[in-house]
């Protein structure tokens, strides 16, 4: 990748699924979205962490 970029995800209580973004030093975004339940935000986690090392993120 080119850019110095941070990429996470969370798994909140109550099926609510946190995800941080942005450029590595700056204040990033936060985006949160509910699910009906833990194990379906668990399931979408995975499948956007699967995309995202297709496009070549790298876990840390």
């Amino acid at each position: 990748m080119k850019a110095s970029k941070l990429w996470e995800i969370e798994i909140a209580g109550g099926g609510e699924q946190v995800v941080r973004f942005g450029r590595i030093g700056s204040n990033g975004q936060e985006k949160r979205k509910s699910f009906s339940s833990e194990e379906a935000a668990a399931r979408e986690a995975q499948r956007l962490i699967e995309e995202k090392a297709r496009k070549g993120y790298v876990e840390r």
